[in-house]
């Protein structure tokens, strides 16, 4: 059998995207895998990269941890482990599956989950100024020398095409899967089934960077009309209000049945950078799954998804105003019929069983 090692650094537990991948390889693949955290799976051998105490740029020890010994690691594993295929996803483990893996590199898959040297805070120092050009050079160099480049949205393979001039990029969208065997949250179901109000949503990552105290700012303005659920990681200490309730962050499996409590899903992120410029969230589609209108961020590619399934509203949010604006659209629309179309087009045209097809036929020509 071919022995694939998928690479990424990321908390494999809450990483739907590698999980999907994982559980769509059919038979004939010994699978391994390289992430952080603690897991187990009778399905794949797994390998804990084990830095989930560390801030990538924290200090400069941090740094040199990360970028340096982390990469080196993974070259290492890949040298002696020896597979058929290396999956890489996103810049931070491609560098080193390429350079171990350069007299295969066609049996190399670099699967970019956003515009790397455009990630948020790249740019914070002149150290990380420069590191995020050197990588940035690499990155338009050898993506040219594999066969098989992935990423997430049509925008984010134009920009690529446009700024590295390459074609050889495939788009596999993160999209939910059909079969979801799971439970809601309990506390999350105790506290939603009493609200009366129309009931809101968003859940991931609780910060700045995600608009999150700009979200909560709106919200004070329709106390009688709408109630907010903020769902995951609170990196901002938010405290409780008379439409606002906080829960900390769920097991992945429970996502979409506890999302299934609600009417309607918010993504409030600023288009004030390229990747949430270009980004198609798995987050919408989390949403859709779960029978939910969607309140979402404007871009090319949101726009494009609420137009097409006529189940919800794009906004500014860096525009208070065009946010009210558009919320106080919520109380005259016929909420049901937003919510049924999100969930037709789903299990129509947007869920992994179909997107999956992409990446399988890349395997079968590897």
């Amino acid at each position: 059998m071919k022995k694939i090692l998928i690479l990424t650094f990321s908390d494999v537990k809450n990483d739907s995207r590698i999980i999907r991948y994982i559980n769509s390889l059919e038979k004939g693949y010994d699978i391994f895998l390289l992430g952080n955290g603690n897991l187990t799976d009778e399905k794949f051998f797994y390998i804990d990269i084990n830095y989930r105490s560390r801030r990538k740029n924290k200090s400069i020890f941090d740094f040199l941890y990360y970028n340096f010994y982390l990469r080196f690691k993974t070259y290492n594993i890949i040298k002696n482990l020896r597979p058929d295929i290396v999956h890489a996803n996103d810049f931070e483990t491609f560098l080193p599956s390429y350079f171990a893996f350069k007299n295969k590199k066609d049996k190399i898959i670099y699967d970019s989950h956003e515009i790397w040297c455009e990630r948020v805070g790249v740019r914070k120092n002149i150290l990380t100024r420069i590191f995020n050009y050197l990588e940035y050079l690499l990155e338009k160099r050898l993506i040219k020398k594999i066969k098989y480049f992935v990423t997430v949205s049509n925008s984010i393979k134009n920009y690529f095409e446009e700024k590295y001039q390459t074609k050889n990029i495939f788009v596999v969208r993160n999209l939910p899967s059909l079969n979801i065997y799971s439970e809601s949250e309990k506390s999350i179901f105790d506290f939603i089934k009493k609200e009366k109000r129309i009931k809101f949503v968003y859940i991931g990552p609780l910060s700045l960077e995600r608009n999150i105290p700009f979200l909560i700012e709106v919200f004070k303005n329709f106390e009688k009309e709408f109630h907010l659920t903020l769902i995951g990681k609170d990196l901002i200490k938010i405290s409780d209000s008379s439409n606002i309730k906080v829960f900390g962050s769920i097991d992945e499996k429970k996502v979409i049945p506890t999302l299934k409590l609600f009417d309607i899903g918010v993504h409030p992120l600023k288009t004030d950078n390229l990747n949430h410029k270009f980004s198609l969230p798995n987050k919408i589609f989390q949403y859709m799954a779960s029978s939910l209108a969607i309140f979402v961020y404007e871009n090319i590619e949101t726009l494009k998804i609420v137009e097409r399934c006529k189940n919800g509203f794009t906004a500014d949010f860096s525009d208070k105003r065009n946010v009210i604006e558009k919320l106080e659209k919520f109380k005259e629309v016929d909420l049901e019929k937003f919510k049924d179309n999100s969930y037709k087009n789903f299990i129509e045209n947007y869920n992994w069983e179909k997107e999956k097809v992409v990446y399988l036929n890349i395997l079968k020509n590897l």
